[in-house]
């Protein structure tokens, strides 16, 4: 067995993290991952349904244009 260990951020990188999730913009293409949050399974799952949300707004988008 392993002793639990918690992961340690170095000082700035949440704010980093916020600046990069920032500029996401949207597009067919997306990013999600635990990495774009923090290392647990419940960022994966939020930086997933912002992946989702950017991507809908894409689709909704183009669908529009598509339709003129």
């Amino acid at each position: 067995r392993t002793d639990p260990m918690v992961p340690i951020f170095p000082v700035g990188r949440s704010r980093r993290l916020a600046a990069f999730r920032g500029d996401l913009a949207d597009g067919p293409i997306q990013l999600a991952g635990d990495y774009m949050n923090a290392p647990w399974i419940e960022a994966a799952v939020v930086s997933g349904q912002a992946a989702a949300a950017r991507l809908d707004r894409e689709l909704q988008s183009s669908a529009g244009t598509r339709a003129r």
